[in-house]
């Protein structure tokens, strides 16, 4: 048996391994990287610290040691032994040794599970993924510029991903975060580019963008439930949605600007969220689209825009809207509501749409303080049970002003605040109105219209609407056998359409095959 050597206990110059070095050798191999080690007896070259400070740990294939080092004496003997220790340190010192970080690899690589993984000044054009991470990874982006045909990163389950000062461009998605839990961090400048998605993720997502740009053929942002978007001079833009969450979705935006051909963010589901200063969001179809149980707040010149639709449009139930200082500005109307709509317009607010400022269903609380809420049509209509309170100082116009077919239960008005009709009808006179025999022709006539909204199953679309003394529809509610999609293409055409101006309000009640 050979007699015992001296191993100098070292690391690994090129991963940081830990490494046992038989002082003479010339030449090792490291275990964990495979990587060959050349062994220098001299003084290792003194590390210039820049203005940055210093660099941290360079990857390298040489080893330096003091001429005078000493190791723990180990026998030769006992090396078998210790191979199984070292495979066993490869798992349970791997998170100590990823906190080093790989910083000088080649491209794509993968993100091992619970690893740190530093990517600065890189370069790729490909086919592939460029970085897959596993389980627990720590991944920065720096100073890169990544273009691919598939995705940039594609994420694992607690993925961080920090992307700073780096362009980032794919054919399809640039981040895939498609399992939970990801923190993703986009500052400094960056701009992602995807072809379809700029940001895709499933189950709490948390996403912050700073300073940079988010862009998508089809959405510059898409996140499942749970998830929390912050904008901070942020910019997104994607043809289908600028931003969309799902359930619980909670975003909150400063100095960003949001912008869609269709929609501008769309908080889908029930619980979203949304705490906007200073957001400026153009969209064709509607700039923010809510489901049920939102809650909005847009202030310190948040300014919304429809080209099209709808500026605040919302599909559910119960629904807060506080908005000060900031604009609504809608082709059709600015405030689309449902039932149980709590909405404050505080001092500075301005709501303008072109057909209808504020349009909502049953039980609408509405307060006016300080604000301006007009229309070239309706300004507020509704149905019934609703409670309006406009203070001193605000502006309500339109033609009519309100329009309600059942009397408000409180209707507390200020003088000098509103420009034009108050049409606050009570029950029995709204139901008595029948319909002239101009209306009925011209309600056969919306039969030819409706075959132009679709229906696989050729379904039924029973429409309720409200038709003011104008002939402008006021309130329209669809239900019946036909697909959801051809229940509000009919319930858009009857928005659209003017009906023959008549002596009251009118209720119609009537259906449609397709």
């Amino acid at each position: 048996m050979q007699g015992p050597v001296k191993l100098v206990e070292q690391r690994c110059p090129s991963c940081n391994a830990p490494l046992q070095v038989d002082p003479n050798l010339t030449v090792v191999t490291c275990r964990y990287c495979n990587n060959s080690i050349s062994i220098q007896r001299a003084k290792a070259p003194q590390t210039r610290v820049s203005q940055f400070g210093a660099p941290g740990h360079v990857p390298s294939t040489v080893l330096y040691i003091p001429s005078g080092a000493v190791g723990a004496t180990v026998a030769t003997s006992l090396i078998p032994v210790l191979i199984p220790v070292a495979i066993m340190l490869v798992v349970g010192v791997g998170a100590g040794v990823s906190a080093f970080g790989r910083r000088f690899v080649s491209l794509p690589t993968q993100c091992r599970p619970n690893e740190t993984l530093i990517l600065s000044g890189k370069n790729y054009d490909g086919d592939k993924p460029v970085v897959e991470a596993s389980v627990n990874c720590k991944l920065t982006l720096k100073d890169s510029t990544l273009k691919s045909s598939d995705v940039i990163v594609k994420g694992g389950v607690n993925l961080e991903l920090k992307i700073i000062n780096s362009k980032l461009t794919s054919k399809t998605t640039v981040l895939d975060l498609a399992t939970t839990n990801s923190k993703v961090w986009i500052s400094d400048k960056s701009e992602l580019h995807g072809g379809e998605v700029g940001v895709k993720g499933e189950g709490n997502a948390e996403i912050e963008v700073r300073n940079s740009t988010v862009t998508g053929g089809q959405a510059a942002i898409d996140l499942g439930s749970n998830a929390k978007v912050s904008l901070v001079d942020a910019t997104l833009k994607g043809k289908e949605h600028g931003l969309k969450t799902t359930t619980n979705g909670k975003v909150t935006a400063k100095s960003s600007t949001i912008t869609s051909d269709e929609v501008g963010v769309q908080l889908a589901g029930s619980n979203g969220s949304i705490d906007a200063r200073g957001l400026t969001v153009s969209a064709g179809d509607a700039a923010l689209l809510v489901e049920h149980n939102g809650d909005l707040k847009l202030a310190d010149k948040s300014a919304l825009t429809s080209s099209r639709g709808d500026a605040v449009a919302t599909k559910g139930s119960n629904v807060k809207l506080l908005l000060e200082d900031s604009k609504l500005v809608a082709k059709d109307t600015a405030l689309r509501l449902g039932t149980n709509a709590d909405v404050r317009l505080r001092k500075g607010a301005s709501v303008q749409g072109e057909k209808e400022g504020l349009h909502a269903d049953h039980n609408l609380k509405l307060s006016v303080e300080g604000a301006t809420l007009t229309s070239s049509g309706p300004a507020v209509t509704g149905t019934s049970n609703a409670e309006v309170r406009v203070l001193a100082g605000s502006t309500v116009k339109g033609a009519p002003a309100f329009a309600f077919p059942s009397k408000p239960s409180r209707f507390d008005v200020a003088e000098g605040t509103v420009t034009g009709e108050s049409q606050l009808e009570s029950r029995a006179s709204a139901s008595a109105a029948s319909p002239s025999a101009g209306m009925r022709a011209a309600i056969a006539a919306t039969g030819a219209q409706m075959k132009a909204c679709k229906d696989p199953g050729h379904g039924t679309v029973v429409a309720r609407f409200v038709v003011l003394p104008a002939g402008r529809v006021a309130t329209v509610s669809v239900s019946g056998s036909a697909s959801r999609a051809a229940q509000e293409c009919v319930a858009a055409k009857l928005r659209a359409t003017t009906f023959p101006a008549g002596n009251g309000i009118t209720n119609v009640n009537t259906s449609y095959t397709l």
